[in-house]
């Protein structure tokens, strides 16, 4: 069995108790590749501190918090893909865009799924240069599982 609290984790609320099977007709869970790459970006971004929901209202696969989702606002729009996977540029301009809008930074979680080497999950920060009004120009920021990019600013 399991124990499951609802609500704010202020409140002081009893657990209801629940089997495995209880909760996963509970929670819609994707199986597919695509849900097994977001899944892999949260569980690395959970580790690393980060507070994680979902970013479909910004056009992005997840935003994150420094802390409590209900303490502050959110920081950065994650949009996740394969390591190899094509982006159409429009896609990404349009991404990278929206995330201004909304103040937030637009990063972009990258998962290694090439089964010769360890899964690992880059990530790179994008925004438009303030200089050039004209042509979109990207500034990238990189970094590895050990060393993510300064997403946290």
């Amino acid at each position: 069995t399991l124990e499951i609290y609802r609500g704010a984790p202020s409140e002081d609320a009893d657990p209801e108790i629940i089997t495995p099977s209880e909760l996963s007709d509970e929670i819609d869970i994707d199986r597919s590749e695509e849900g097994r790459i977001k899944l892999l970006v949260f569980n690395d971004l959970w580790k690393k501190g980060y507070y994680i929901t979902s970013g479909a209202l910004y056009g992005a696969d997840y935003v994150a918090y420094k802390s409590d989702p209900e303490l502050c606002h959110s920081f950065a729009g994650i949009l996740v893909c394969a390591r190899n996977e094509p982006m159409a540029p429009l896609h990404i301009i349009a991404f990278v865009r929206a995330q201004e809008l909304a103040g937030k930074r637009a990063v972009i979680a990258m998962v290694n799924l090439d089964e010769a080497a360890p899964q690992s999950v880059k990530y790179m920060s994008l925004k438009f240069d303030s200089v050039s009004k004209q042509q979109p120009v990207f500034h990238f920021e990189e970094g590895t599982q050990a060393d993510p990019p300064n997403i946290i600013s």
